[in-house]
């Protein structure tokens, strides 16, 4: 069972839950939701950095890579309509099969 314990956006658990497996979320509010948007943020970095292809790099930082706001605001409608944003605090601590 793989252990996560990060904020995940908002549909996450409702995708992982129509794959047929459970999870494990808590909700976090307050300092505890601004301490794991922080976390979240440096996760991203991490992401960026390793990115091997400019279209994984435009999808974690997509302003650096020509694009323009338009571009940066579909990508960024794309992944908020297709898993969610970071509204309600869920942090997904594991995934069951």
């Amino acid at each position: 069972m793989p252990t996560y314990n990060k904020l995940v956006r908002d549909l996450i658990p409702d995708i992982i839950t129509r794959t047929g497996k459970t999870c494990i979320t808590h909700k976090v509010e307050g300092r505890a939701y601004e301490t794991a948007l922080r976390k979240k943020l440096l996760e991203e970095i991490k992401e960026y950095i390793q990115a091997q292809t400019n279209e994984q790099a435009k999808e974690e930082l997509a302003a650096v890579h020509d694009s323009s706001t338009e571009e940066i605001e579909a990508i960024r409608a794309q992944k908020a309509e297709e898993r969610g944003r970071f509204t309600r605090g869920i942090v997904l601590f594991e995934v069951k099969e």
